[in-house]
């Protein structure tokens, strides 16, 4: 849509930002609110519900290879090799396929792509949904990155401490630039 031309009123006397490739098409025009106001709704579902809903059902259905049990005295680094090993002996041919979605987490914290995925989703989509101030949308933000810091520090979920630790300072990097507004 094209909004340098608001004031101006279109053919049909409607005024309001345009659709670029049709100027009869505005935010108010019926063309607009019975195709395109459904279609961003069922886009919206589908891409920012139905995936990573989709997503976690994978996971939980195939928790018993992706994240299997720790035995006691196990290193996280063992308790890794045991995961390959179930992975590479499995029938599951999707769960080898996936392997680049879970590989990088703790075998226990598989499901953590899904609180990531969920993170950006209430970042990018549902603060945006209110129409709230700059600074509730502020204070909203540093809240979740936040509580997803805490999350971070709880399960350290990546092999790799030096993922963690990237993913830790990166949040933190947010926060202090969402503070100094």
């Amino acid at each position: 849509f094209d909004c340098a031309f608001e004031s101006q009123a279109t053919v049909t006397g409607e005024s309001g930002c345009r659709l670029r490739q049709d100027y009869g098409v505005t935010f108010g025009s019926a063309s607009y609110t019975q195709l395109m106001q459904p279609l961003a709704f069922v886009g919206l579902v589908v891409y920012a519900i139905g995936i990573p809903l989709g997503y976690m059902v994978f996971l939980c259905s195939n928790r018993d290879i992706i994240g299997p049990p720790r035995r006691e005295g196990q290193t996280v680094y063992e308790w890794d090799r045991d995961r390959d090993k179930l992975i590479e002996q499995s029938d599951r041919p999707l769960v080898k396929a996936s392997q680049g979605l879970f590989q990088h987490l703790k075998p226990g914290c598989y499901f953590f792509e899904v609180i990531n995925i969920l993170r950006q989703f209430i970042l990018t989509c549902i603060l945006l949904l209110f129409n709230t101030s700059d600074k509730v949308h502020i204070y909203l933000t540093i809240i979740t990155m936040n509580a997803y810091m805490l999350l971070l520090l709880k399960y350290r979920p990546y092999m790799k401490n030096s993922n963690n630790r990237s993913q830790f300072l990166c949040c933190m990097a947010v926060c202090l630039m969402l503070i100094s507004q």
